[in-house]
C-alpha cells in the first residue's frame, strides 16, 4: 500500500499536473494558433482554388421546374457548385460549409441559408485574395451566377456595401424573409487585408434566372 501511494505521490500526481497544464496552454494558445493558421493559409495561396477531385455534375439549365425530391443536397465540406462572375473573370468551386479549411478550396455557403434557388438567401463567403476580392468591384446592375448539380441560377446586384462583420441584423434581414430568393456574397476588407479583418464586402443579388423549385414532390 505504501508503495502504491509513493508512486501516486511521485508519478501519477506529477503526470496529472503535466496534463492540466498542457491543456490550459492549449486552450489559451488556440486563438493564436488559428489565427496564424489563417494568415499562412492566405499567404501561400498564390493561385486560384483548383476543383477538387470531388466536382459535382452542372444541372442544365433547360429544366424549368426542379423538385425538391430529385435534388441530392451535399454534406458539410462538399463541392456541389459553382461561382461565375464572368464580367470580373471569377469563377470559384462552390462548397458546403464556410469554415478556414473550406475556404481555402473555394467559395463556402453558410450552411444555416438557403440554397440556391430556394426562397431567403443563400449567404456564401469567400478570402479576399487572391480573386473573390473582385466581389467589391460589382455594381447594382450588374449579374453573376451559382450553378449547382440541380441548376444554374442568376441574380442581378441590387446592393455592393462595406459593413461591419458583426452587422447580423443584415444579414438577418434576407435569411428571414420567405418571399423572394437572393444571394450575398462577401469577403474580407479592405482587399489588401491579411488574415483577420473588421470589415466586410457585401453584395446582394436577387433571382432573375433559373429554374423553379417545387417541394410538392
Amino acid at each position: 500500500m505504501k508503495i502504491l501511494r509513493r508512486l501516486g505521490a511521485y508519478i501519477y500526481v506529477p503526470l496529472l499536473f503535466i496534463i492540466i497544464g498542457y491543456g490550459c496552454i492549449w486552450m489559451a494558445g488556440k486563438p493564436v494558433i488559428d489565427f496564424a493558421t489563417s494568415i499562412s493559409h492566405i499567404l501561400f495561396m498564390n493561385d486560384a482554388p483548383k476543383n477538387s477531385g470531388n466536382v459535382y455534375q452542372e444541372g442544365k439549365l433547360s429544366k424549368n421546374v426542379v423538385f425538391v425530391s430529385s435534388i441530392k443536397f451535399p454534406t458539410k465540406g462538399n463541392q456541389f457548385g459553382e461561382v461565375s462572375i464572368d464580367s470580373l473573370k471569377v469563377s470559384l468551386p462552390l462548397y458546403y460549409g464556410d469554415d478556414v479549411l473550406t475556404l481555402d478550396k473555394g467559395a463556402g455557403m453558410y450552411t444555416n441559408s438557403s440554397f440556391p434557388g430556394f426562397k431567403g438567401a443563400t449567404v456564401i463567403g469567400g478570402h479576399n485574395r487572391p480573386i473573390f476580392g473582385n466581389v467589391y468591384y460589382l455594381k447594382v446592375g450588374n449579374t453573376f451566377e451559382i450553378k449547382t448539380s440541380y441548376g444554374n441560377f442568376t441574380y442581378e446586384v441590387e446592393s455592393n456595401q462595406i459593413l461591419k462583420y458583426d452587422d447580423n441584423a443584415f444579414f438577418d434581414t434576407y435569411l428571414s424573409q420567405r418571399e423572394q430568393s437572393y444571394a450575398i456574397l462577401y469577403t474580407c476588407y479592405p482587399l489588401d487585408a491579411i488574415g483577420w479583418a473588421n470589415d466586410r464586402s457585401v453584395a446582394v443579388g436577387k433571382l432573375i434566372d433559373g429554374p423553379i423549385i417545387d417541394d410538392s414532390k
